[in-house]
C-alpha cells in the first residue's frame, strides 16, 4: 500500500446499507477514531507507553477498505461465523502489505488492550456520526445497537484488564454524542 492508495481513503464511502444525511469517507472516520483513541488511551492506558500505538492502529484499521470498499458489518460477521479463522483479516493483510500487518500485529497480538481501545473508539465514532446523520429508523436502530455495544465492550474489557479505567469510554461517548441523547446516562448505568 503506497501513499496514493492511502489518499484514496477520502474517496471510499462508509455506511453502504444505512441511509445518512451526508456521506462519510473512510479517511474522515479514521481521523475521528484516531482522536477518540488518543483521548481514551491517555486515560485507560496511561503510563503504558501504548498511546502512540493506539493512534497508529486507529489510522490504519480501516485502510483495507481502499481495496475492498466498506463491507457491511452483517456480512463481516457472517464470514467470521462460517470459518475457523478470519479469512477477511488474512486477505486484508495480504492486500495492505507489511506496514499494515505490523500495526495490526502490534494492536491485536502484542498489545491486545490497544485493539480494545481502538475498537471502543471505532464504535464511539460511529455513534457520533449516526447521532448527527442517521435518516431512518434503521439508522437510529444501528446507532442504538452501537451504543449498547460500547456498554458491553466496557464490561468485557473490565474483566480482561481490571486494572485499567474502562469507564472513561462512557464519559467520552457522552461527550461526543450530544442533543437528544440525554437519556444516555440510563443506558450507560
Amino acid at each position: 500500500m503506497n501513499l496514493a492508495d492511502i489518499y484514496r481513503a477520502s474517496d471510499v464511502q462508509r455506511w453502504q446499507i444505512v441511509k445518512t444525511a451526508k456521506q462519510q469517507s473512510v479517511a474522515e472516520h479514521s481521523f475521528g477514531v484516531a482522536m477518540i483513541a488518543d483521548r481514551l488511551a491517555s486515560t485507560i492506558l496511561a503510563g503504558t507507553g501504548h498511546r502512540g500505538i493506539c493512534v497508529m492502529w486507529a489510522m490504519w484499521h480501516d485502510l483495507p477498505e481502499v481495496y475492498t470498499g466498506d463491507i457491511a458489518t452483517p456480512l463481516k460477521l457472517h464470514i467470521k461465523s462460517q470459518c475457523e479463522s478470519d479469512p477477511l483479516a488474512t486477505f486484508e493483510g495480504e492486500l495492505c502489505g507489511p506496514e499494515y500487518r505490523h500495526w495490526h500485529r502490534m494492536a491485536t497480538e502484542t498489545h491486545p488492550e490497544v485493539a480494545a481501545v481502538v475498537k471502543l473508539a471505532d464504535i464511539i465514532e460511529s455513534c457520533k456520526f449516526l447521532a448527527q446523520n442517521a435518516m431512518t429508523d434503521h439508522g437510529r436502530d444501528v446507532r442504538a445497537k452501537l451504543t449498547c455495544a460500547v456498554v458491553e465492550k466496557i464490561g468485557a474489557f473490565k474483566k480482561l484488564w481490571p486494572d485499567y479505567n474502562w469507564d472513561v469510554a462512557g464519559d467520552i461517548l457522552r461527550e461526543v454524542v450530544s442533543g437528544p441523547e440525554r437519556h444516555m446516562d440510563d443506558i450507560l448505568e
